[in-house]
């Protein structure tokens, strides 16, 4: 009797050891989780700071554009209104 408590003893403890061995394998696997979740927060961040200045640049180079067509063709010519991006050309005609 003694010698199966012993021996049920020392499976509870290979299972012990399995188990915390399974609970730190899920811990790490957490943890990268969560470091590629925070990469990719961090990136998605930078990704619409980016897009934003591209919207101001775009804007910006628009501008001068209508500009320099206005000094080249004058405000009401035609051909002006041909050169500006669809947008704008049509928002020139109506």
């Amino acid at each position: 009797m003694v010698g199966k408590i012993e021996n049920l003893i020392s499976e509870i403890a290979v299972a012990s050891k399995e188990q915390t061995q399974g609970i730190s394998q899920i811990d790490t696997a957490i943890n990268e989780i969560d470091k590629v979740t925070q990469t990719t927060a961090a990136t998605a961040e930078e990704s619409a700071a980016i897009s934003q200045t591209l919207r101001e640049q775009t804007d910006k180079i628009e501008i001068t554009m209508q500009d320099l067509q206005w000094l080249l063709y004058g405000r009401d010519n035609r051909r002006a209104a041909n050169l500006l991006p669809v947008p704008l050309a049509l928002a020139e005609v109506s």
